[in-house]
């Protein structure tokens, strides 16, 4: 009997404890996302008036909503638009300060949550003027600590899609502003380079023992400068750009190697160091037939000489097997290094990467 009354006992308290911990747990805000609309106690009610105040790079189109708990409910994404004009007695409740400093931590969306499968929330405003992709409002993994209802309510439920634009169209794009359907911020833009083409010279090489400035050092500078004359700020943009193969050491072996994929396999050359130039060519949209008319094949007068065939065939003859689990990065390979003459295409258009937030009816 007495088992039986202490058994009783045991399992009363196992009941009170679960009673305890039920109502801890059931009386925390968010109830770990199950219930999604639930916050802290007086959390700092903000305007969107106080959120557009914080825009440093031209005017808000609109403000965006973010809640993972809507994600695959009702087919919908978890985004919400809402029109900048629209916005006017929006507010939304946030725990802590609200300044660019904060929220650019988060990156352009809503925070991952470290991996853990929280619904994250965010409210943000659109600034398609950047330059850089930036974030300007909150984002939490801490539910109850941001208060986005009322936000929601107002808002259209919209679909987040990245894509990419040309010049052209992303100008057609907000020459015909529609307010449920907005664009992020793009890389570099405004720009006014509309196409774009790269000037690849043929791989050359010497030894290494070359005294300075070496051949190769002198052919870099002059590419450097011909780059420097050939730049116009605003119409045709030059930029020159090298990629060194430089000999290392090679744990295992004595002495630096320069690694280099042959038909027959990667081996490791000696005694020499290679290295090839190329230059990036942007244009004005209406400054197309300067890009195809940009010139460098003056410096092949400069190149020919660094492609000594004989000095390339005896650091083939001394080439090494290379460790095996060894990771290889920079590795010159044999089409690349035959290749002698200078790649010029024409003039392509340039691709923006978009991300475009669409809240009209499908």
């Amino acid at each position: 009997m007495r088992r039986v009354t202490q058994a009783g006992l045991v399992l009363l308290a196992l009941l009170l404890g679960l009673c305890l911990a039920g109502m801890v747990f059931f009386a925390t805000p968010t109830l770990y996302g199950l219930r999604p609309h639930a916050v802290d106690d007086d959390l700092p009610r903000r305007s969107i008036a106080e959120l557009l105040a914080l825009a440093e790079h031209g005017p808000v189109t609109g403000i965006l909503t973010y809640d993972a708990w809507y994600k695959g409910r009702d087919g919908r994404t978890g985004w919400f638009l809402l029109p900048v004009s629209d916005a006017a007695e929006g507010h939304f409740a946030v725990k802590g300060p609200l300044e660019p400093a904060l929220s650019k931590a988060f990156g352009v969306g809503p925070r991952r949550c470290g991996g853990t499968g929280l619904p994250a929330k965010m409210v943000r405003a659109v600034e398609p003027d950047r330059q850089r992709a930036g974030f300007l409002g909150r984002s939490t993994c801490g539910r109850h600590r941001l208060d986005v209802s009322d936000l929601i309510a107002r808002s259209v439920p919209a679909r987040r899609t990245e894509m990419t634009m040309t010049h052209a169209a992303l100008r057609g794009f907000d020459a015909t502003p529609d307010p449920l359907l907005l664009r992020d911020a793009v890389d570099f833009w405004p720009t006014p380079y509309a196409y774009h083409r790269t000037l690849v010279l043929p791989v050359v090489w010497e030894r290494v023992d070359e005294a300075h400035p070496t051949p190769l050092t002198l052919l870099i500078q002059r590419a450097r400068d011909t780059a420097a004359d050939l730049h116009q700020k605003g119409v045709v943009g030059v930029q020159m750009h090298v990629t060194r193969f430089t000999p290392t050491l090679v744990e295992g072996l004595n002495g630096e190697y320069m690694p280099y994929q042959s038909a027959e396999g990667l081996v490791l050359l000696t005694g020499v160091t290679a290295a090839q130039i190329a230059f990036e060519v942007q244009c004005a949209p209406d400054q197309r037939a300067a890009c195809n008319a940009v010139d460098v094949s003056g410096l092949m007068a400069g190149v020919d000489p660094l492609r000594d065939a004989a000095l390339w065939a005896g650091a083939l003859q001394t080439a090494a097997a290379p460790p095996e689990n060894t990771i290889w990065r920079d590795v010159l390979n044999a089409p690349r290094q035959q290749r002698d003459v200078l790649s010029a295409p024409l003039a392509k258009p340039r691709m923006f990467d978009v991300t475009l937030f669409d809240a009209r009816a499908p």
